[in-house]
């Protein structure tokens, strides 16, 4: 209980410690604090959504914030992009699962095992999950950080059977050498970067989409309470309403960088 009566500053420097000689816990700090000074701890380097669901609250700031997206998540638009783009190949989720295991757990071949910490996630090696079982967990960052193991396997779930056959003909690349394409950050066709680009802008726009309210309709309730306008049924519960849409707010604005980062496709 005691430690639970200090505050979270991400960029704090104080530390604390269980003293099991004498029973106790010790807040300390490496630099000097001036008198009067609030002491604050990390509570870690943890996104919104973890300060939110454990604490209770949202920080003005928060560098290591983040918009959770799965496996599932990916896939699910991928198959949209394929039907949009009326892709009915039926070995391309055969292609894509090969691949995608290169990238994860097989060693040689000049791969390097990029997308290996999926690993963690899978229970064994799987490649196709379910809204049950998402499968691992991506991560997308400020300032349109969308991290390369997001990047790389949106590069694979875009595969199709154009993407199998050499440039200039005469030649197709097996699962390997498509993975070694894919791992090196180069897209394996001009098709192939268009349509990579597209299952990413379709896996964020589906989050946004899943959000009962858009960004510029929650920076409007922000700013109407910062003028003592509260919206009906939140009259006592400001502190939350503002909570919530400090949350939003900046979780929509994540994705929103994201997918200009992206540009038109």
């Amino acid at each position: 209980p005691i430690a639970d009566m200090v505050n979270h500053n991400e960029a704090s420097s104080p530390a604390f410690r269980w003293d099991a000689d004498n029973d106790s816990f010790e807040l300390f700090s490496p630099l000097p604090v001036r008198q009067g000074q609030q002491v604050c701890i990390s509570y870690g380097a943890v996104n919104n959504a973890h300060l939110l669901h454990f604490y209770g609250f949202v920080p003005a700031t928060n560098v290591y914030d983040s918009v959770p997206v799965t496996e599932v998540d990916i896939q699910s638009a991928a198959g949209e992009v394929d039907i949009r783009s009326n892709e009915s190949w039926d070995g391309r989720l055969k292609l894509r699962q090969a691949v995608l295991q290169y990238l994860v757990s097989s060693p040689g071949g000049g791969l390097t095992l990029p997308l290996r910490e999926l690993l963690v996630s899978w229970g064994d090696d799987r490649t196709n999950f379910s809204t049950e079982d998402p499968g691992h967990t991506f991560h997308i960052g400020l300032d349109a950080n969308m991290g390369l193991p997001f990047v790389l396997y949106c590069r694979v779930w875009a595969l199709t059977e154009p993407d199998t056959e050499g440039r200039g003909g005469g030649w197709t690349l097996d699962a390997l050498a498509l993975a070694k394409l894919v791992q090196s950050g180069r897209d394996v066709s001009v098709q192939h970067g268009v349509r990579w680009r597209l299952v990413a802008q379709q896996t964020l726009q589906n989050q946004l989409d899943s959000m009962p309210t858009t960004y510029h309709e929650d920076l409007e309730i922000q700013s109407s309470l910062l003028q003592g306008t509260v919206p009906e049924g939140w009259q006592g519960a400001t502190d939350n309403l503002e909570q919530a849409l400090r949350f939003r707010i900046g979780h929509k604005k994540i994705l929103l960088d994201a997918l200009a980062s992206l540009g038109e496709t």
